[in-house]
């Protein structure tokens, strides 16, 4: 019983670091200057701190849900009496899937397309400065690495047409 309560508290644990990593690179990336400010190593250690506490709370009646029958031959498992309770299994699944998947997954696509976007619209700021400021033949050599991305970028947020047509020319 043991190990099931390490390896759901493990799991737990690593579903919510992860969208603490991506939610401190959003803001160091993002905003670097209030990076400086929230994306400390103390805050690092709180965040930790707080989400193994949470995982060890979420994870505290997993124990009690089985019983453990050990024979000579092989051991069984059973559900236990609070693990056979109908409202405790429906409540206990729906808090995991809602806590343990679906907000996580929403978290990490939000903060990630934020991310990609950000990192768009600077390839596209990039890019514009080498052609204005006569950079041409070294965009020219970048052009593989940043032509989807620009075109992208001109799709979606609706570049002025000089940009596209500067962009165009040089490829």
């Amino acid at each position: 019983m043991l190990l099931i309560k390490v390896a759901l508290l493990s799991v737990y644990m690593s579903i919510w670091l992860t969208v603490t990593f991506t939610v401190e690179r959003y803001v160091a990336v993002c905003h670097p200057m209030r990076g400086r400010l929230l994306c400390t190593e103390q805050r690092a250690k709180r965040a930790v701190l707080i989400i193994a506490v949470l995982a060890l709370i979420t994870t505290s009646t997993v124990p009690w849900e089985y019983k453990v029958d050990a024979g000579k031959e092989c051991v069984r498992t059973e559900w236990s009496e609070l693990g056979s309770n109908q409202l405790y299994r429906q409540l206990f699944y729906w808090f995991n899937a809602v806590v343990f998947t679906v907000t996580p997954l929403v978290l990490l696509a939000i903060f990630n397309c934020f991310l990609v976007s950000f990192e768009t619209s600077l390839v596209t700021i990039v890019c514009l400065k080498l052609v204005l400021m006569g950079g041409g033949a070294l965009l020219g050599l970048y052009s593989n690495i940043f032509c989807g991305r620009i075109r992208f970028t001109a799709k979606k947020k609706r570049a002025p047409f000089f940009s596209i047509f500067l962009f165009r020319r040089l490829i």
